[in-house]
């Protein structure tokens, strides 16, 4: 989900609300889980984007749209530095219509007071933000303390690292590159030679065979799974957050036991 971003104009020094974006397409309508569960003609590609209408909603309706996680000084003074400008163009006309010594000096000191006013507020605030993420690294609060790095510097880029080809002289940089030489790595790891001796294998205890782990879980023990989880975990690949399925698991777990 797209969030909304202030941008900052350089030659004005003020800030400027975001311009409202059109509303997302409605959603397709949700099937019933009593009607999917009843209804074995769905392919599982259906299901699947049924599962995504209901996961869908549910963010939409917990977590809501995405908003700007970035935090900067403009943005906290965003009042007292529009009032400095102001009165720094105010001047600053003054000057170009009667360019005097006067309003000359007079726009002069004003700039100078604005330069020195934004590295105040700058400085200010950078002190405050670093006693703030020093006092969670104190009280071991490590969850508090990465939640406010990651609000001032914005989430690291997971891009592609670079790799060295087998024989350590090529440096790989594309991603085709790349992942056929992950390729390569993985069939010479996982495709070694078994030393392990037929003898070895039937001397193994048997046990009789468990016919009931093969059967697909059912909606109470989906339940029972998911309210397992705990709340404010990183999520998963999928992005997903926990508090997304702990929110409404009925319907969610409906369409992930249908799906399964």
């Amino acid at each position: 989900l797209a969030g909304n971003y202030y941008s900052y104009s350089s030659g004005h020094g003020v800030l400027t609300p975001p311009s409202s974006a059109p509303p997302p397409p409605p959603l397709p309508p949700l099937m019933s889980p009593l009607l999917a569960n009843s209804d074995h003609k769905l392919t599982v590609e259906t299901r699947r984007y049924q599962l995504r209408n209901v996961i869908q909603s549910t963010v939409l309706e917990v977590c809501g749209r995405a908003r700007r996680q970035h935090q900067d000084w403009l943005h906290d003074n965003n009042a007292d530095i529009s009032n400095l400008h102001s009165e720094k163009y105010r001047l600053h006309k003054a000057y170009m219509d009667l360019r005097t010594e006067a309003t000359k000096t007079a726009f002069f000191r004003c700039h100078c007071l604005v330069q020195q006013r934004l590295r105040e507020m700058q400085d200010a605030w950078m002190i405050r933000k670093a006693e703030e993420i020093q006092g969670y690294a104190d009280r071991y609060e490590i969850r508090n303390f990465f939640k406010a790095i990651k609000a001032i510097y914005d989430p690291c880029i997971n891009g592609t690292a670079p790799l060295l080809s087998s024989k350590g002289t090529t440096f790989l940089t594309e991603e085709s590159q790349i992942l056929k030489r992950w390729a390569e790595h993985f069939r010479s790891v996982l495709n070694c030679s078994s030393a392990t001796s037929d003898a070895a294998i039937d001397r193994l205890p048997q046990v009789d065979t468990n016919n009931d782990l093969n059967l697909p879980p059912s909606l109470p023990e989906n339940i029972r799974a998911v309210q397992q989880i705990s709340s404010g975990n990183a999520p998963g690949s999928d992005a997903i957050p926990p508090e997304v399925y702990n929110h409404d698991v009925p319907c969610l777990m409906a369409e992930l036991t249908t799906l399964f």
